[in-house]
């Protein structure tokens, strides 16, 4: 009897699995990699974007040239009336006769020469040259420009007696008698370095 109840429960066990239809597999569950650092599955990411970064430099606008800096303070251009003008006029008498009492244009004697080119620029000197060697400012000789008043003695150890106008680089000029017209002297010579009195400057 418990043996036919045993076969009905068997029976309708396959009856009912054969009635019920198919029945969705279970999913497969990925066994992991072997050859994934963590054992799991790998899972794909999205590919990163690539920045490419551009080694070239940029160009920079040119800086705008700075100002120039204010340069050393210079002497100011020389005017008509200043020491450089009474040079420049000497030198451009260079060859004119000399004549006693001249003062210009064309002859001169040794003061008169040098009373000329100051008069030319609207200075008054002196006429002779112990009178220059008392007036204007005395500059020392290593101090000399351009237009000052250069004063000699004949004799070493004598009176101012013979003047001319530095000009530059160790000369000066003078127109000195009959025999020598204007010209120009070194001044460092050992004639005139023995002889040198003062020199003078009026502008």
């Amino acid at each position: 009897m418990k043996t036919i109840a045993l076969l009905c429960v068997c029976l309708l066990v396959l009856l009912s699995a054969g009635c019920g239809g198919q029945t969705d597999p279970a999913p497969v569950i990925p066994t992991p990699d072997a050859s994934s650092p963590s054992g799991g599955t790998t899972v794909p990411t999205e590919p990163s974007s690539t920045v490419k970064t551009d080694n070239t430099t940029t160009p920079t606008e040119p800086s705008a040239p700075s100002e120039p800096s204010s340069p050393t303070t210079a002497a100011e251009p020389p005017a008509p009336s200043d020491g450089y003008a009474i040079a420049d006029r000497a030198v451009s008498l260079i060859g004119t006769s000399f004549r006693m009492g001249g003062i210009g244009p064309t002859e001169f004697d040794n003061p008169g020469f040098v009373y000329y080119c100051y008069k030319e620029q609207g200075i008054k000197i002196p006429r002779r040259a112990p009178q220059m060697a008392e007036t204007g400012t005395e500059i020392p000789k290593d101090q000399l420009q351009p237009g000052d008043v250069v004063i000699f003695c004949n004799d070493i150890g004598g009176e101012p007696a013979f003047v001319g106008i530095y000009i530059a680089d160790g000369e000066f000029v003078s127109c000195d008698n009959p025999d020598t017209p204007t010209k120009t002297h070194n001044f460092n010579a050992k004639y005139f370095t023995q002889r040198f009195i003062t020199a003078r400057r009026y502008y």
